[in-house]
């Protein structure tokens, strides 16, 4: 097999047997692979990395700015690379090397104890740990996953999803316009070179220019030399820091780690370059050329228009829109990407195009949801797995039967009433101020209609019985209203009596509790509720206070909220038992797909109707 490395190896589906059979696929040809330099943070820790680039950075270079530091940043490249493979070596061989070197100084120390080979064998272990460490920072730099936090070593599984994701991400096969077949890789790039250089050919020169006068002076002329200021040498440290260290090396190999650690010497020279940049210089092919990176569309790519976004979308004003970036095309000399670009709708557009948008976006939660089953579900390479519980069944607490996670539908009412409590407590914000003229002018916030008008304010009236039963006002000085507002921990008067009017009367014009008047308006049963339980309002209590009641502080969060609007389940013991915080996730996940009787076993797949292998 170590001869034949293009093998791949794919399972059947079995049948009248419990193998599976393997449909083997193997190749002797070696495609030439040319490795780009990537820089790897680790080297940063090394005692000596400092000075290997000072030593580089500081040898002349002739030219402009940009030019200076091109050159400079070739020689480090060059000078890494070598001290790099005199340093560390083969890390990967080092650390074999050296696990089958304590392997035999183990057995050496059993044969004969003395005190220089188990100081030998120490020796060996510690470089074994040192190697191990820098090969789980070589492949989390490559995993890319800024999600993982530190912990255990977990080599193999970014080993792993490396692997899957080249796996996935390599075009083996790839087909043209005329549907021809192109297999190496060789052969690909240079299609791919050639569709590419077609689409982006300029095939036009512009020579009228009188467009460019309908184009309105917004930014003024102290904007404008505010922009062309050459930046300071502390604004470009503020941006180069700014800079995640952990992401992606750029087009010439460098991570933002490398700039960062290297800062002290390399600064001058990338304050000039960028002040070169601001004063006109012309640019070098080094930093103008583009490296086209190809993002798959579709699962299996079948074709270079896999690769990209496509709008299918036609209409008489989408036209007209493409004739005037046609035109603006023909002054610029630039070409629209139309497969990047987007529509978007005036609040104007007719009715039907509105609603057809609505159901778009009333699927975004939806689809995130899916998106989380699905990589939640995914083996350690990501492909494709079985969902053997949905992702709402999932979406509860442990103790009723889900993992903990909470549903987005229920985050979003959650949030949609912690609005309705900063609209109904906030007194003094602008935004208050503007929903309570725009939409309760008429009638009180309870009950001032919520279809015809945004969507804020109708997500917040869909919540506002639940969140308005939990808001207790605080009899102080009776500036509540008597109907509208939940001043009893009753609930709002205007919803439990028979007799409620829809009209505005404060708490207050009831001082003292005139029972009569209050018998006139109210139920017995609620008059004597108010006179046994209700202190009568004191103006010299100040204002009335609400009161979150779904927590004993009486402040809102959203973390109550969310107890109120979430779906709930029976809490029981069963499922509590089965999660142990002294546990790994894992095992206890495995006991609850156990419990549910969510596991691959053969009669669930015969359930199912899925295919055993």
């Amino acid at each position: 097999m170590a001869e034949l490395q293009n093998t791949k190896v794919q399972h059947l589906i079995r049948e009248g047997s419990d193998h599976a059979p393997l449909h083997v696929t193997c190749s002797t040809g070696q495609e030439q692979i040319y490795k780009l330099f990537r820089f790897l943070n680790f080297l940063t820790k090394h005692h000596s990395f400092q000075k290997i680039v000072e030593d580089v950075w500081k040898m002349e270079a002739t030219g402009s700015p940009l030019t200076v530091v091109q050159t400079k940043m070739k020689r480090v490249k060059l000078a890494l690379v070598q001290w790099s493979r005199t340093t560390f070596g083969n890390i990967f061989q080092q650390v074999a090397t050296l696990e089958d070197l304590i392997r035999a100084k183990k057995v050496q120390l059993e044969i004969n104890a003395s005190e220089e080979n188990r100081t030998t064998l120490k020796k060996s272990e510690a470089d074994l740990k040192k190697y191990l460490h820098i090969e789980e920072e070589y492949w989390k730099q490559k995993a890319g996953m800024r999600w993982f936090k530190d912990g255990d070593r977990n080599t193999k599984f970014f080993h792993a999803f490396v692997n899957g994701r080249r796996r996935k991400m390599h075009i083996f096969v790839i087909k043209t316009r005329q549907r021809y077949t192109i297999t190496t890789t060789q052969n690909i790039g240079k299609k791919a070179v050639n569709v590419f250089k077609e689409q982006f050919k300029e095939t036009y020169v512009p020579t009228d220019f009188s467009m460019l006068e309908h184009i309105p002076k917004i930014i003024s002329e102290e904007q404008n030399e505010e922009m062309g200021r050459l930046p300071a040498e502390k604004e470009i440290k503020e941006v180069v820091f700014a800079l995640n260290g952990d992401s992606a090396s750029g087009p010439d190999g460098f991570s933002g780690q490398f700039f960062q650690s290297c800062w002290d010497t390399v600064k001058w020279d990338i304050v000039n370059m960028v002040r070169a940049f601001f004063c006109g210089q012309e640019l070098p092919r080094f930093i103008t050329h583009t490296n086209l990176v190809f993002i798959p569309k579709k699962e299996v790519v079948d074709s270079f228009g896999d690769l990209r976004p496509i709008s299918l979308r036609q209409s008489y004003s989408i036209k007209k829109m493409m004739k005037v970036l046609r035109e603006y095309e023909q002054v610029s000399g630039q070409m629209i990407n139309l497969d990047k670009s987007f529509v978007y709708l005036h609040e104007n557009v007719p009715l039907g195009v509105c609603r057809k948008i609505k159901r778009i976006t009333a699927c975004v939660i939806t689809d995130l949801h899916r998106i989380f089953v699905k990589f939640f579900w995914a083996n350690t390479t990501g492909a494709k797995n079985k969902h053997w519980v949905s992702w709402d069944r999932m979406c509860y607490p442990r103790g009723e039967g889900g993992l903990g996670w909470r549903s987005l539908h229920d985050v979003s009412k959650a949030l949609f009433a912690k609005l309705w409590w900063n609209f109904r407590t906030s007194t003094n914000t602008l935004w208050a101020f503007f929903m309570r003229n725009k939409y309760c002018k008429k009638h009180h916030p309870i009950i001032a209609q919520g279809y015809g008008t945004s969507h804020v304010w109708r997500r917040m009236t869909s919540i506002r019985e639940e969140v308005e039963h939990e808001i207790w006002w605080q009899n102080k000085a009776g500036n509540s209203s008597f109907w509208f507002d939940n001043w009893t921990k009753q609930g709002a008067l205007y919803h439990i009596e028979d007799t409620a009017k829809e009209e505005e009367v404060e708490v207050k014009e009831f001082e003292g509790w005139d029972m009569e008047k209050l018998l006139q308006n109210l139920s017995l049963e609620m008059t004597d509720h108010i006179m046994e339980n209700i202190s009568p309002p004191n103006i010299l209590f100040g204002n009335d206070v609400a009161w979150w009641m779904a927590n004993a502080q009486g402040r809102f969060t959203v973390k109550s909220a969310w107890q109120i609007m979430r779906n709930k389940h029976e809490n029981r013991r069963d499922y509590e038992l089965i999660w142990n915080k002294r546990l790994p996730f894992k095992i206890n996940f495995f006991l609850w797909r156990v419990w549910k009787r969510r596991i691959a076993t053969d009669d669930n797949l015969k359930k199912m109707r899925i295919n055993s292998v």
